[in-house]
This record gives structure tokens, C-alpha cells and sequence, in this order.
């Protein structure tokens, strides 16, 4: 009996594990989908003022949502601060540059 319970629980055990990894690569998934997206905005819009586009923050919302929440966007400007999409107050959420040491105007 000790035996059977120990092989139940290794099914049972291996099967949960088998779902979540589903979900979460249906997560990722959409995320990368989500990205691409919002990357193609960036490369064929990016002209504008991409914190205040509406159509860019719908996309950004659109894959908070699907993710439930899981995956965020934020875009970084030059000066390493970081702005949540919708960036309704203009106030960076972090200053990536000074947090991490980097001076951004190095990079390429």
C-alpha cells in the first residue's frame, strides 16, 4: 500500500507539473507575441511620443491582461529611467542608469 501511495503521488506530482509548465509557456508565448508587437510600434512609430500613445498603451494593457498580469511593459528613455505604459503621470517608476552603476550614453 506505501508503495502504490508513493507512485500516486509521483503521477499526480508529474501531471501538475506537466499543466503548469503549459500554462506558463502559454504565458510566455503570448508575452513574446505581445512584445513583438509593441517592438514593431517602436521601429515604425517611434518618431512620436511613445509615452503618451494611446494605441501604444492599449497594447500594453492588452498584454498585461493576457497575462494576468504576469508580464508588465515599461520603456526606458536615454537617461536610464524607466516609464510603466500608460505613463499617465510622467514620473519614471525606477532610474535603471544611476541604480545600476551604467552610464546609458555608452551604449549602443
Amino acid at each position: 500500500y506505501p508503495a502504490q501511495l508513493a507512485v500516486d503521488q509521483r503521477a499526480e506530482l508529474s501531471s501538475s507539473t506537466e499543466a503548469a509548465a503549459a500554462q506558463t509557456e502559454a504565458v510566455f508565448r503570448d508575452a513574446e507575441r505581445s512584445l513583438r508587437s509593441i517592438d514593431l510600434w517602436l521601429l515604425t512609430r517611434g518618431q512620436r511620443e511613445p509615452l503618451a500613445d494611446a494605441s501604444l498603451a492599449q497594447l500594453a494593457d492588452m498584454l498585461r491582461e493576457t497575462s494576468r498580469g504576469i508580464v508588465d511593459v515599461l520603456l526606458v528613455d536615454g537617461t536610464g529611467r524607466a516609464f510603466r505604459l500608460p505613463a499617465i503621470s510622467g514620473q519614471a517608476v525606477a532610474e535603471l542608469a544611476a541604480e545600476a552603476g551604467v552610464d546609458l550614453a555608452e551604449m549602443p
